[in-house]
Protein backbone atom coordinates (compact mmCIF):
# COMPACT_ATOMS: atom_id res chain seq x y z
CA UNK A 1 0.00 0.00 0.00
CA UNK A 2 0.95 3.66 -0.79
CA UNK A 3 2.13 6.16 2.18
CA UNK A 4 -0.19 8.44 3.40
CA UNK A 5 0.53 11.99 1.62
CA UNK A 6 2.05 14.63 3.42
CA UNK A 7 0.26 17.95 2.94
CA UNK A 8 0.86 21.14 4.96
CA UNK A 9 -2.68 22.73 3.73
CA UNK A 10 -5.90 22.69 6.36
CA UNK A 11 -8.75 23.76 6.04
CA UNK A 12 -11.98 25.12 8.09
CA UNK A 13 -13.40 21.39 7.76
CA UNK A 14 -10.46 19.80 9.26
CA UNK A 15 -10.71 22.18 12.05
CA UNK A 16 -14.04 22.40 12.40
CA UNK A 17 -14.47 18.31 13.00
CA UNK A 18 -11.43 17.25 14.37
CA UNK A 19 -10.41 15.67 11.21
CA UNK A 20 -6.29 15.25 10.83
CA UNK A 21 -5.25 15.43 7.37
CA UNK A 22 -2.83 12.12 7.68
CA UNK A 23 -4.75 9.96 10.31
CA UNK A 24 -8.56 11.02 9.65
CA UNK A 25 -10.46 10.77 13.15
CA UNK A 26 -7.83 8.53 14.89
CA UNK A 27 -5.52 10.44 16.60
CA UNK A 28 -1.82 11.59 14.89
CA UNK A 29 -0.93 11.33 18.62
CA UNK A 30 -1.35 7.95 20.99
CA UNK A 31 -4.28 7.82 23.23
CA UNK A 32 -2.83 7.80 26.39
CA UNK A 33 -2.38 4.06 27.21
CA UNK A 34 -3.14 4.54 31.71
CA UNK A 35 -4.07 7.84 33.77
CA UNK A 36 -1.69 9.01 36.34
CA UNK A 37 -1.20 6.99 39.77
CA UNK A 38 -4.15 9.86 40.93
CA UNK A 39 -6.73 7.49 39.49
CA UNK A 40 -5.02 3.87 40.00
CA UNK A 41 -8.19 2.95 41.56
CA UNK A 42 -10.15 3.12 38.31
CA UNK A 43 -7.45 1.46 35.96
CA UNK A 44 -6.63 -1.35 38.02
CA UNK A 45 -10.80 -2.34 38.97
CA UNK A 46 -10.60 -2.53 34.66
CA UNK A 47 -7.68 -4.28 34.66
CA UNK A 48 -9.85 -6.67 37.24
CA UNK A 49 -12.56 -7.40 34.83
CA UNK A 50 -10.40 -7.50 31.71
CA UNK A 51 -8.04 -10.46 33.78
CA UNK A 52 -11.00 -12.45 35.65
CA UNK A 53 -12.80 -12.42 31.77
CA UNK A 54 -16.12 -11.64 33.60
CA UNK A 55 -19.03 -13.14 31.37
CA UNK A 56 -21.99 -11.45 30.11
CA UNK A 57 -25.21 -12.40 32.57
CA UNK A 58 -27.11 -13.40 30.15
CA UNK A 59 -24.44 -15.87 28.56
CA UNK A 60 -23.52 -17.53 32.66
CA UNK A 61 -27.43 -17.89 33.01
CA UNK A 62 -27.00 -21.39 30.06
CA UNK A 63 -23.87 -22.80 31.67
CA UNK A 64 -24.11 -25.52 34.28
CA UNK A 65 -25.03 -24.77 37.86
CA UNK A 66 -21.29 -24.63 39.43
CA UNK A 67 -20.19 -23.25 36.97
CA UNK A 68 -22.75 -20.57 36.93
CA UNK A 69 -22.30 -20.18 40.77
CA UNK A 70 -18.46 -19.62 40.23
CA UNK A 71 -19.30 -17.27 37.88
CA UNK A 72 -21.75 -15.06 39.67
CA UNK A 73 -19.73 -15.38 42.67
CA UNK A 74 -16.91 -14.05 40.90
CA UNK A 75 -18.15 -11.07 39.09
CA UNK A 76 -20.28 -10.05 42.48
CA UNK A 77 -16.62 -9.57 44.00
CA UNK A 78 -15.62 -7.44 41.32
CA UNK A 79 -18.78 -5.29 41.52
CA UNK A 80 -18.35 -5.26 45.37
CA UNK A 81 -14.63 -3.97 44.99
CA UNK A 82 -15.75 -1.29 42.43
CA UNK A 83 -18.34 0.17 45.11
CA UNK A 84 -15.89 0.37 47.52
CA UNK A 85 -13.63 2.80 44.79
CA UNK A 86 -13.46 6.34 46.37
CA UNK A 87 -14.99 9.03 44.60
CA UNK A 88 -12.22 10.56 42.91
CA UNK A 89 -12.12 13.97 41.73
CA UNK A 90 -11.47 14.77 38.41
CA UNK A 91 -10.37 18.88 38.50
CA UNK A 92 -7.14 17.91 37.50
CA UNK A 93 -7.81 15.97 34.56
CA UNK A 94 -10.31 18.61 32.85
CA UNK A 95 -7.72 20.44 31.08
CA UNK A 96 -6.04 17.95 28.61
CA UNK A 97 -8.39 15.92 26.05
CA UNK A 98 -5.84 13.35 26.10
CA UNK A 99 -6.67 12.38 29.58
CA UNK A 100 -10.49 12.52 29.96
CA UNK A 101 -10.38 10.42 26.67
CA UNK A 102 -8.44 7.84 28.54
CA UNK A 103 -11.03 8.41 31.63
CA UNK A 104 -14.10 8.30 29.45
CA UNK A 105 -12.70 4.85 28.09
CA UNK A 106 -12.05 3.49 31.53
CA UNK A 107 -15.50 4.52 32.94
CA UNK A 108 -17.26 3.66 30.55
CA UNK A 109 -15.68 0.23 29.91
CA UNK A 110 -16.12 -0.45 33.85
CA UNK A 111 -19.73 0.58 33.39
CA UNK A 112 -20.38 -2.14 30.91
CA UNK A 113 -18.84 -5.01 32.70
CA UNK A 114 -20.51 -3.65 35.73
CA UNK A 115 -24.42 -3.70 33.91
CA UNK A 116 -23.62 -6.34 31.64
CA UNK A 117 -22.69 -8.84 35.21
CA UNK A 118 -25.30 -8.25 36.94
CA UNK A 119 -28.07 -11.48 37.28
CA UNK A 120 -31.47 -10.89 35.45
CA UNK A 121 -33.08 -11.23 38.72
CA UNK A 122 -30.84 -8.20 40.59
CA UNK A 123 -31.78 -4.60 40.07
CA UNK A 124 -29.12 -2.48 38.75
CA UNK A 125 -27.64 0.35 40.69
CA UNK A 126 -24.39 2.10 38.94
CA UNK A 127 -22.34 3.09 42.77
CA UNK A 128 -21.27 6.52 42.98
CA UNK A 129 -17.74 5.94 42.62
CA UNK A 130 -17.89 4.85 38.86
CA UNK A 131 -20.83 7.06 38.00
CA UNK A 132 -20.06 10.21 39.46
CA UNK A 133 -17.00 10.74 37.68
CA UNK A 134 -18.22 9.34 34.37
CA UNK A 135 -20.93 12.12 34.74
CA UNK A 136 -18.15 14.58 35.21
CA UNK A 137 -15.89 13.40 32.40
CA UNK A 138 -18.57 13.08 30.03
CA UNK A 139 -20.04 16.61 30.68
CA UNK A 140 -16.58 17.99 29.69
CA UNK A 141 -16.16 15.91 26.71
CA UNK A 142 -19.54 16.81 26.06
CA UNK A 143 -20.35 13.04 25.32
CA UNK A 144 -22.77 10.63 26.27
CA UNK A 145 -22.09 8.99 29.93
CA UNK A 146 -22.18 5.44 28.08
CA UNK A 147 -19.35 3.80 25.75
CA UNK A 148 -19.21 4.91 22.49
CA UNK A 149 -17.51 4.33 19.50
CA UNK A 150 -14.53 6.15 20.24
CA UNK A 151 -13.67 4.46 23.50
CA UNK A 152 -14.02 1.20 21.72
CA UNK A 153 -12.10 2.27 18.16
CA UNK A 154 -10.84 5.87 17.97
CA UNK A 155 -9.09 6.13 21.34
CA UNK A 156 -8.63 2.28 21.55
CA UNK A 157 -5.12 1.55 20.03
CA UNK A 158 -1.39 1.72 20.54
CA UNK A 159 1.37 1.03 18.46
CA UNK A 160 3.22 -2.13 18.36
CA UNK A 161 6.58 -0.23 17.01
CA UNK A 162 8.06 2.75 18.06
CA UNK A 163 6.81 5.69 16.06
CA UNK A 164 9.83 8.04 15.61
CA UNK A 165 8.94 12.48 15.61
CA UNK A 166 6.96 12.96 12.44
CA UNK A 167 6.43 9.39 11.51
CA UNK A 168 3.33 8.13 10.20
CA UNK A 169 1.30 5.77 11.88
CA UNK A 170 0.67 2.12 10.34
CA UNK A 171 -2.64 0.51 9.59
CA UNK A 172 -0.87 -2.66 10.44
CA UNK A 173 1.02 -1.74 13.46
CA UNK A 174 -1.72 -1.50 15.98
CA UNK A 175 -2.84 -3.12 19.29
CA UNK A 176 -6.15 -2.67 21.17
CA UNK A 177 -5.77 -1.39 24.32
CA UNK A 178 -8.84 -2.72 26.45
CA UNK A 179 -11.40 -5.75 25.04
CA UNK A 180 -14.10 -7.04 26.79
CA UNK A 181 -13.22 -10.87 25.64
CA UNK A 182 -9.70 -10.53 25.28
CA UNK A 183 -10.06 -12.67 22.25
CA UNK A 184 -7.99 -11.34 18.59
CA UNK A 185 -11.50 -11.69 17.20
CA UNK A 186 -12.82 -9.40 19.17
CA UNK A 187 -9.43 -7.20 18.98
CA UNK A 188 -9.67 -7.24 15.27
CA UNK A 189 -12.98 -6.23 14.55
CA UNK A 190 -12.11 -2.92 16.22
CA UNK A 191 -8.95 -2.36 14.95
CA UNK A 192 -11.13 -2.81 11.29
CA UNK A 193 -12.45 0.49 11.66
CA UNK A 194 -9.29 2.07 12.54
CA UNK A 195 -7.05 0.87 10.03
CA UNK A 196 -10.17 1.98 7.67
CA UNK A 197 -9.96 5.58 9.24
CA UNK A 198 -6.06 5.41 8.56
CA UNK A 199 -5.99 4.51 5.32
CA UNK A 200 -9.21 6.16 4.41
CA UNK A 201 -7.97 9.69 5.43
CA UNK A 202 -5.82 10.11 2.33
CA UNK A 203 -8.60 9.54 0.44
CA UNK A 204 -10.47 12.47 1.93
CA UNK A 205 -7.51 14.83 1.09
CA UNK A 206 -6.91 13.97 -2.69
CA UNK A 207 -10.72 13.98 -2.74
CA UNK A 208 -10.86 17.63 -1.15
CA UNK A 209 -7.61 18.43 -3.62
CA UNK A 210 -9.35 17.11 -6.58
CA UNK A 211 -12.54 19.83 -5.84
CA UNK A 212 -9.97 22.81 -5.37
CA UNK A 213 -8.56 21.53 -8.76
CA UNK A 214 -12.10 20.94 -10.24
CA UNK A 215 -13.05 24.68 -10.13
CA UNK A 216 -9.54 25.81 -11.89
CA UNK A 217 -9.81 27.70 -15.59
CA UNK A 218 -6.67 25.71 -17.34
CA UNK A 219 -6.68 22.71 -18.61
CA UNK A 220 -3.82 21.92 -16.40
CA UNK A 221 -6.07 22.30 -13.31
CA UNK A 222 -8.46 19.63 -14.82
CA UNK A 223 -5.26 17.19 -15.26
CA UNK A 224 -4.17 17.55 -11.56
CA UNK A 225 -7.48 16.90 -10.58
CA UNK A 226 -8.14 13.75 -12.60
CA UNK A 227 -4.62 12.40 -11.29
CA UNK A 228 -6.04 13.27 -7.19
CA UNK A 229 -9.18 11.17 -8.31
CA UNK A 230 -7.07 8.77 -9.72
CA UNK A 231 -5.13 8.47 -6.44
CA UNK A 232 -8.27 8.25 -4.45
CA UNK A 233 -9.27 5.42 -6.52
CA UNK A 234 -6.46 3.39 -5.70
CA UNK A 235 -6.50 4.23 -2.11
CA UNK A 236 -10.29 3.39 -2.20
CA UNK A 237 -9.29 -0.18 -3.82
CA UNK A 238 -6.99 -0.47 -0.44
CA UNK A 239 -9.84 0.19 1.75
CA UNK A 240 -11.84 -2.51 0.36
CA UNK A 241 -8.78 -5.03 0.95
CA UNK A 242 -8.64 -3.84 4.64
CA UNK A 243 -12.31 -4.87 4.66
CA UNK A 244 -11.99 -8.15 3.22
CA UNK A 245 -9.44 -9.01 5.36
CA UNK A 246 -11.58 -9.43 8.33
CA UNK A 247 -12.32 -13.14 6.79
CA UNK A 248 -9.42 -14.17 8.12
CA UNK A 249 -9.11 -12.06 10.91
CA UNK A 250 -11.97 -12.90 12.89
CA UNK A 251 -14.19 -16.41 13.44
CA UNK A 252 -17.46 -16.08 13.21
CA UNK A 253 -18.66 -18.27 15.25
CA UNK A 254 -16.57 -16.78 18.36
CA UNK A 255 -17.51 -13.01 17.12
CA UNK A 256 -21.66 -14.34 17.44
CA UNK A 257 -21.35 -16.51 20.18
CA UNK A 258 -18.32 -14.45 22.87
CA UNK A 259 -18.24 -10.92 21.76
Amino acid sequence: MAPLIATSSTDNAHLKWGVDERTGFVPSQAPLARLPPAWEAWETRLDSAVRMKLQLAEQVEMIPEKERLEEESKSRSWRRDVAKMPLLPIEELQDSERLLRRAHHVLTYMLQFYDQTVPPTEQIMIPRSLAVPLLQVSKYLQVPPIITYFDITIFNWRSIQPLPDGSLLGAHCLQALTTFTSTSDEEEFHLLSTRIQLRGAEALELLRLATERAFGSDDSAVDQAAQYLERAAAVIQDLREIMLSVKGRIDPEIFYNEI
